[in-house]
Parts: C-alpha cells; sequence; structure tokens
C-alpha cells in the first residue's frame, strides 16, 4: 500500500503529534507498506513566520528510517499578503470571507505551502491520512483527496481548550474524511458533539516503543545537573498553556511545610517563554526554593531517558493535551504520572492505578497527591509498574500500528469495492 501521512512539521528529533507521526510511519515502512510524509520546511512553529518561510538546513528529500520525508518551502510573504494585509484594507476581510469561508481562519494560521496539494494530486498514494486540524497542511490535504479521488483519514489531534478547537471550518474539513483516528475517547466525544458521525471514528491513541527493561538513570547525569532524589518532573514543552505555574505553586506549598524534594523542568521553550518561566520563579519562590529547580532546554534523546529514569513521578498540568505520549514514556521506563481530571490525558492515565489525577489550576490539590507520593515510595513503585504493564499490553507500535493499519486497509478496500480511487 502507497501511504501518505501529511503534517504541518516533521523532524525525527521533535515530540507531539511529529513522534506519532514518525513511530507510525516507521512502524508501517517495517511492515513492508509504501510510507511518505508530506511537511513544510521547517523545523518550529515559530520558523513558519521567518522571512525566508524555511529553514534552509532541513533538506526538502529525505529518506528518514526507510520513510521518505518531502518538505515544502514555506511562502510567508504570500501567507502576508493574502491573509493578513489584504484583510487589513477596506472590505479585505469580507472579500476574503467571502471566498474562503469558515476555512479563512485555517488560511491564517498557515503554513501556506500551495506546491503541497499539486505533489500530493501527482503522488497519487492509495490513502491519505492528514494530522493536525489547527494546520493549513491538512486543508490542502483534504482538498488534493477531494480532488485526485483519493480516500482520506484525518486524525485531528484536539486540543479541546485551544481556540481553534471550536473553529466551524475545522469540522467541516473533518467531516469530508471518510474515517477520523481519534487519540482518545475525551476527543471522540468532543468529535461528536461537533457533528461528526461516530460510526467514522476509530479511537486507537498513540504508541512508543518502550524499551525492554525500566532503565536507570546514568551516574553521569545526575553529576552534570546535581540532582538528588526525590524529583518531581515536568517534561514537555516550555510554554504558558501547560500550566507550569500551577507546578511551581505546588512546589512551593511542600518546600513551605518542609517537603524534600527538586522540581525538574525540561523542555523546549516556545515563543521565549523561558524568560517569562524565569521571571515566575522569582516572583513565586524564595531564593532557597529557586536553588531546587532545575531548568533544562534542548536535549537530545539520550538525555530525555536520563530525565525520566531520574525522575520519581511525572506530573503535567495541562488541560490542553490531545493525549500526553509523555505519559507512555515515562511509563516505559516504571515512572508514574499526575495528570488532569476532564481532560483527554484522564482518559490516558488511569487514577489510582498508574497515577494521579487532580483539578487543573489547583495547586494545593496537586501538592497533596506530589507528597502522598513522595511519602509512599513503594507506591510510586507500584503505580510506575501498572503503567509499564500497559503501555505494553495497549501502546506498543506493534500493536496500535497493527489497529491504524486496519482502518487503512479497510478504507482502502471499500473504496475499491465502490470503483473509486
Amino acid at each position: 500500500m502507497n501511504i501518505l501521512h501529511v503534517t504541518q512539521l516533521y523532524h525525527p528529533s521533535k515530540g507531539g503529534t511529529q513522534t506519532h507521526i514518525k513511530g507510525l510511519s516507521e512502524q508501517l515502512v517495517r511492515w513492508d507498506q509504501e510510507v511518505s510524509v508530506f511537511a513544510a520546511r521547517a523545523l518550529e512553529n515559530r520558523d513558519l513566520l521567518q522571512p525566508n518561510g524555511h529553514c534552509s538546513f532541513l533538506p526538502e528529500f529525505e529518506t528518514v528510517n526507510g520513510v521518505g520525508v518531502r518538505r515544502f518551502t514555506v511562502n510567508a510573504a504570500a501567507q502576508e499578503f493574502l491573509f493578513h494585509r489584504v484583510q487589513d484594507v477596506r472590505g479585505g476581510y469580507r472579500f476574503s470571507k467571502m471566498v474562503l469561508g469558515d476555512y479563512l481562519p485555517i488560511m491564517n494560521f498557515g503554513p501556506f505551502v500551495p506546491r503541497m496539494m499539486a505533489e500530493i494530486i501527482k503522488d497519487n498514494p492509495d490513502i491519505i491520512m492528514a494530522a493536525n486540524m489547527s494546520a493549513l497542511t491538512s486543508l490542502f490535504a483534504v482538498w488534493a483527496a477531494s480532488i485526485g479521488r483519493i480516500p482520506l483519514i484525518i486524525m485531528p489531534c484536539l486540543h479541546v481548550y485551544d481556540t481553534w478547537a471550536d473553529l466551524p471550518g475545522v469540522y467541516k474539513l473533518i467531516q469530508r474524511a471518510e474515517a477520523v483516528i481519534a487519540l482518545t475517547p475525551f476527543e471522540k466525544r468532543y468529535l461528536m458533539a461537533h457533528g461528526i458521525r461516530e460510526d467514522k471514528i476509530h479511537v486507537i491513541g498513540a504508541g512508543i516503543e518502550p524499551p525492554k527493561a525500566p532503565k536507570d538513570c546514568s551516574f553521569a547525569f545526575m553529576e552534570k545537573y546535581r540532582i538528588e532524589h526525590p524529583v518531581v518532573t515536568y517534561l514537555g514543552r516550555l510554554i504558558e498553556s501547560k500550566g507550569i505555574e500551577t507546578l511551581l505553586k505546588a512546589m512551593k506549598q511542600l518546600w513551605d511545610r518542609g517537603v524534600t524534594a527538586q522540581l525538574l523542568i525540561a523542555g523546549k521553550s516556545q515563543l521565549d517563554y523561558v524568560a517569562e518561566l524565569e521571571h515566575r520563579m522569582d516572583v513565586i519562590l524564595s531564593p532557597t526554593d529557586r536553588q531546587r529547580v532545575i531548568v533544562i532546554e534542548d536535549f537530545d534523546d539520550r538525555e530525555k531517558t536520563d530525565i525520566l529514569a531520574a525522575s520519581d513521578m511525572l506530573v503535567l498540568p495541562s488541560k490542553t493535551e490531545s493525549f500526553g505520549i509523555v505519559f507512555l514514556e515515562a511509563w516505559s521506563v516504571g515512572v508514574p504520572c499526575l495528570a488532569c481530571r476532564e481532560t483527554a490525558c484522564a482518559d490516558v492515565v488511569e487514577d489510582q492505578h498508574d497515577g494521579l489525577l487532580f483539578e487543573y489550576d489547583h495547586h494545593a490539590e496537586l501538592a497533596a497527591k506530589i507528597q502522598a507520593l513522595i511519602e509512599n515510595p513503594e507506591r510510586r513503585k507500584q503505580l510506575g509498574a501498572n503503567g509499564r504493564e500497559k503501555v505494553l499490553k495497549h501502546y506498543t507500535w506493534d500493536q496500535v500500528g497493527t489497529r491504524i493499519l486496519n482502518v487503512y486497509r479497510s478504507l482502502v478496500n471499500t473504496n475499491q469495492m465502490l470503483g473509486k480511487g
């Protein structure tokens, strides 16, 4: 089967949706499927706004572990003119809205890669799977699938508390897919509430390739960052919407009570948030407490494993996640996880079984949950072991890839029987 995955960004070292698409693509290649990925020629979201519109050090064509990757140069100047300056002139927004309708906000988001749609049609794959509905690349994939009569699957990766998740154009696009892959039951319910038919939606989840056994953190890593147990860890993008400030307030409460622990914050800064984070730490924490916080930016995969292996628990105080692959990564090395109720994460972390749930933005409850685990090492160990067992049973790429490939095959076979494609 000739499979095309369309996404906004694709780089082997990145997390989130990119990690998911990379893992899925490479698993399908291992099963002798022909897989290509089309994406914008950029490394980070902020690169899409650069004057030249792309990162020149990223190759246009590349093969990564058997997956053919093609990156399209972003025409940032054209995007700025067509979707911003034109709308600023008198009558411009009304005209743009008349032409593009509910798709206008998606066009505004970008990335504007006009060659992509033509190349998708030219590539003529057996099936297209478009991921991340906040990106213009998904709109191009939908249009190309319609023109080329190519079976289409959409994996929305909804961040349901973000403003873009309620845009009417997003659901008009999703309705045009023949199948929809949801990461959690939470996302499925949200899709159905926005008019997507239940019979189209397949709840599959994300996947990882877990180590054969939980790994210990390297002594060199512990020495480098002067890490001492117990360690409470946040691992993810360094951005305001992730709720890191809630974790800071929770840790301050614990330190004020005399609880001994270090806080490890690791991730890639988005929109220069690290400067703001440093300011918030100076406001919230005392100088003594500030010395208990370790911040690690820009680490490679080997350090990521060490970060998790050095942790006694992982805390993700965000409500914007579409799944939370970092939970799987933490569990794979036996680390328990804390997540927010009434979010997609609550469908991944099972309260009192492989982690603990707390109310979003409720630092006092989070502090109590963290303290309970700090004071009970055996409980931490059991929750982490249960999490690893869950990963091995449900979330390896062999299992997740099988479920997704079955959806692909079913859709392609149905279209062949109906004479489509």
